[in-house]
């Protein structure tokens, strides 16, 4: 999906419209980056490629109030911008508005469809009209891990972000068998990490954790129900689940999450998959309660509220079980 742009403020129009984009070398039809002419559910590749920088010839120079990024809560990949936006306490550096979360005509008088922007603040709660780090120390891409990041996202990317696509849009029940397979292989794969230590590639956050985050948090709403992706949810992992609470509960990240805003959006956009667009009652996962991710050191340099967050939640648990034991001394 293109759904994320970072716009130079000042060099684009202040009204950003997928039609708008006259440098993006693509035309979007159906808003979206996948192929769906054959059964393997190929993507293309991202047709954005550059990088900010602070090197003196950069094309896209490191300086505060001059990108504005533009994400929609429903996407795994724009919410992974948005979390390490966030992380990096950047929010002052860079700004950020989110687009309504269902697909629309982006003019009148266009065909295709794409993300557009509310009227006003009170059109779609936690859309956007269209209108410095803080955190130095968070390398999410530490030199010393880049071989073993760069080795994981790709079993990642392939096998679970892009596999649950694989398997919801699978046209035959062979090519869903390897898709289905080949992702909950993977998942076993990140449980069996997530028994020995905190993180994907250690006891650091990086950017893979956050890759996978985005698809964790959207699998037992979502990918499990609409992708057909229910042999086994995120919740009945004993590790990925509460690997999931570490991760939402850093800092910020909690915000980065609408689930209403996901669940308009896959319920909504893909009649061949929901064609009366119902959306299932979930069962409402509460993501901030306690996780046991601590018993594992950490090098993840926490912003304050999120360590005394967890302070809170421990003291929490510490309460409830005197509370059980005493209901349980009076009972017998």
């Amino acid at each position: 999906m293109e759904n994320l742009i970072f716009n130079q403020l000042g060099s684009c129009p202040s009204s950003v419209k997928t039609s708008d984009i006259g440098s993006a070398p693509f035309e979007i039809k159906s808003a979206s980056a996948m192929d769906m002419s054959n059964s393997d559910f190929a993507r293309t590749a991202t047709s954005f490629r550059n990088f900010v920088s602070q090197k003196p010839d950069s094309q896209f120079p490191a300086k505060a109030g001059r990108y504005h990024l533009y994400i929609s809560y429903a996407c795994p990949w724009a919410s992974r911008c948005l979390a390490i936006l966030i992380l990096k306490g950047l929010e002052k550096a860079i700004s950020f508005s989110s687009v309504q979360p269902l697909w629309r005509k982006t003019k009148e008088s266009d065909e295709h469809m794409g993300w557009v922007f509310p009227d006003s603040d009170t059109e779609v709660l936690g859309a956007d009209p269209d209108r410095l780090n803080e955190n130095p120390s968070l390398d999410l891409y530490p030199p010393n891990l880049q071989t073993i990041i760069d080795d994981t996202n790709e079993w990642i990317h392939d096998d679970i972000n892009n596999g649950v696509y694989k398997c919801g849009f699978a046209t035959n029940q062979e090519t869903y068998d390897v898709a289905v397979k080949a992702l909950f292989h993977a998942l076993d794969r990140c449980e069996e990490t997530l028994r020995k230590q905190r993180f994907l590639c250690g006891n650091t956050l990086t950017e893979t954790d956050i890759r996978l985050f985005v698809t964790l948090i959207r699998f037992d709403e979502v990918y499990a129900v609409i992708f057909k992706c229910g042999k086994r949810l995120v919740r009945e992992y004993y590790n990925l689940f509460n690997y999931t609470k570490d991760i939402y509960q850093i800092a910020g990240l909690s915000s980065t999450v609408k689930m209403d805003h996901i669940k308009q959006n896959y319920y909504g956009s893909f009649p061949s998959l929901n064609p009366l667009e119902i959306i299932p009652l979930g069962t409402n996962i509460d993501y901030s309660w306690p996780h046991d991710r601590n018993r594992f050191s950490s090098e993840i340099p926490l912003r304050r509220d999120c360590a005394r967050r967890e302070l809170e939640h421990a003291s929490l648990v510490c309460e409830l079980s005197l509370i059980l034991l005493e209901i349980f001394g009076r009972l017998f």
